[in-house]
C-alpha cells in the first residue's frame, strides 16, 4: 500500500510506502542518529524526513532538498511520516 502526501499551497507532493520490518528498523536507527544532538524541533522535523528517505519509505523528496523546503512544508511532511510509521505498527483487532 502507498499513501500520497500532497499539499498544493506548500508545494509538496511525495509518497509513503508500507514499510517492511527492515525499513522500519532503518528508519528508527537513522532517526536516532540524525537527532542525537538535535536542539530544535526544526532539526527533528527534517530528520524524520531524511530518515524516511534513507529507509526507502518516502519518495519524491531528495535528502539534499529538505533544507531548502519551506518550514511549514517540512513540518507537514514530518507529521505525515511520523503518523504513518506509527500506524504501520498498530495491531489490528481480531
Amino acid at each position: 500500500m502507498q499513501q500520497t502526501i500532497e499539499h498544493e499551497k506548500l508545494g509538496v507532493k511525495c509518497a509513503l510506502a508500507d514499510p517492511t520490518q527492515k525499513q522500519l528498523e532503518t528508519y528508527q536507527e537513522k532517526l536516532l542518529e540524525f537527532t542525537a544532538n538535535a536542539k530544535s524541533a526544526a532539526v527533528y522535523n527534517s530528520s524524520i524526513i531524511r530518515a524516511a528517505i534513507e529507509a526507502g519509505v518516502l519518495t519524491g523528496i531528495e535528502p539534499t532538498s529538505v533544507g531548502e523546503m519551506k518550514p511549514a512544508a517540512v513540518k507537514f511532511v514530518s507529521v505525515q511520516v511520523a503518523v504513518w510509521m506509527k500506524e504501520c505498527q498498530d495491531i489490528p483487532s481480531l
